[in-house]
């Protein structure tokens, strides 16, 4: 995604040709520009979709439209450029692209999302292996609408809690909270543990 944002300065080298079709070539290859843009720097400053199949679908529309702009960068001129340019960036779309199917594989699993009132909602989710650090990672946001926007995230280790980083003022007690909410989820699901 990155990679795909930053070559929109590449954009400015194109010599497109006089015919429209050219010209709608650098339009559409700038909306993609803008739409791979526009998923990043969400994600960055943490805002989601409250929907995890919206989410799942910008996604792979930013990859999409990343993986047709890492294509587009074979029609810049001078050629010898275009090619150099090109195999780099459809390397770095390929490592991206296989560090979101690992990081969706190992990451994240099995997410409990709870309602704390006030606006506020939290999600649960196991990571880890049988070979590696396993634990929790809790993620607090704020509902708006069709979007959540994250106020905090923290990782708890099951193998090193002494590792954990504190929350700030006020989400420690949010996160108590979500734990709890999150139990009662799964305890109303699969029943009372023995």
């Amino acid at each position: 995604m990155a990679t795909a944002a930053a070559l929109c300065p590449c954009l400015a080298w194109l010599k497109p040709g006089s015919s429209t079709a050219d010209k709608a070539m650098v339009r559409g290859a700038l909306g993609q520009a803008l739409l791979v843009a526009i998923v990043a720097a969400g994600a960055a400053m943490g805002w989601t979709f409250s929907h995890h199949g919206a989410n799942v679908v910008a996604v792979v529309a930013a990859f999409g439209a990343a993986a047709l702009l890492t294509l587009f960068v074979f029609t810049m001129r001078p050629r010898s450029v275009a090619l150099g340019l090109g195999g780099l960036c459809v390397m770095a779309w390929v490592s991206a692209a296989l560090l979101a199917l690992l990081l969706g594989a190992f990451e994240g699993n099995s997410a409990a999302v709870a309602d704390l009132g006030g606006g506020m909602a939290c999600r649960v989710s196991v990571y880890g292996s049988a070979a590696a650090d396993s634990g929790e990672d809790i993620e607090l946001f704020e509902r708006h609408w069709l979007f959540d926007y994250r106020r905090a995230w923290i990782r708890q280790s099951a193998v090193h809690p002494e590792d954990d980083a504190a929350l700030g003022p006020g989400m420690s007690e949010l996160a108590v909270l979500c734990r709890a909410r999150v139990e009662q989820q799964r305890t109303r699901v699969a029943g009372p543990r023995p």
